[in-house]
């Protein structure tokens, strides 16, 4: 087993990006359960030191409970080789699910079903929910020119006849609704003849933190606060429906998940600035 585990250690068997989420949440007892099953799978510690890229006197001081962050990514890599290890963290992850069940913080969100409604909508319908959205409402005219409509004729066919059908069969009620007459809550001005996203639905759940998302044509740019934190200590992930962030800040383990809506190919750019987290993401090309 020692052998194989040495063998198998080079060839990055598991995203390192995933296992270094992974070690972030896992708590420091389940950390030295993992570090003891590689000891005894190695007999020889300088073999293992070699592998983790430690000192001996590191793994002796670790086994006494003290594991160093820098270098659990690469224990845990190792370790997840093992049988055991996996049913170990198995076990780890469903007594935090059970935990945050008792504690009612994991809920079926409405997001979900945003989710699938904007994977089965077209490109210009994305568009056009998503301007509305960040605007709070449009008028036809406007959406007309947002997507190079013909004439407003074929907006209105796009919004009554694809848009709110869809939004119909997967969230129960249409997504973009007409008001002839409306208070603005925001500026408390009276609109007049446009379209608005229903009142019961919201693309994505803000929280405290400013959070923007720019729509453009071949990228979605992704605008956030991220408070007292460091670039270096900044992990930001895509997966097929979220763009994830992780960051160890001065207030603790930060964790943020942004639906995306669209399919992305890759993160093309990111920065941090004053507190200020940008992340640009390339789309996927005939999405």
């Amino acid at each position: 087993m020692e052998s194989e585990l040495r063998k198998n250690s080079g060839n990055f068997l598991y995203p390192s990006g995933t296992v270094k989420r992974m070690s972030m949440f896992l708590p420091s007892d389940i950390k030295l359960s993992f570090f003891n099953l590689l000891l005894q799978h190695f007999k020889d510690k300088k073999i293992l030191a070699k592998e983790i890229g430690c000192s001996i006197k590191s793994l002796d001081k670790w086994s006494k409970g003290e594991i160093d962050d820098k270098y659990f990514s690469k224990i845990l890599a190792l370790a997840l080789e093992l049988p055991e290890a996996k049913s170990l963290l198995k076990e780890s992850f469903n007594e935090i699910t059970d935990l945050c069940t008792n504690l009612s913080i994991l809920k079926e969100e409405k997001t979900s079903k945003v989710n699938q409604l904007m994977r089965a909508l077209d490109e210009k319908s994305k568009e056009i929910i998503m301007h509305v959205w960040k605007n709070r409402y449009a008028k036809i005219s406007e959406i007309s020119t947002l997507i190079s409509s013909p004439n407003d004729a074929c907006t209105l066919t796009k919004i009554r006849e694809v848009i709110n059908p869809i939004a119909k069969n997967i969230l129960g009620k249409p997504i973009l609704l007409f008001e002839e007459s409306k208070i603005d809550p925001i500026t408390s001005n009276k609109v007049l003849f446009s379209w608005w996203l229903s009142d019961s639905i919201d693309l994505i759940k803000k929280d405290k933190e400013m959070l923007d998302v720019f729509n453009e044509e071949n990228f979605l740019k992704i605008v956030t606060e991220m408070p007292n934190a460091k670039e270096k200590d900044i992990m930001i992930d895509i997966n097929d429906e979220a763009l994830m962030i992780y960051a160890d800040t001065s207030d603790g383990r930060y964790h943020r998940k942004i639906p995306l809506f669209y399919a992305i190919d890759n993160i093309a750019e990111k920065t941090y600035k004053n507190g200020i987290l940008e992340v640009k993401l390339k789309k996927t090309i005939g999405d």
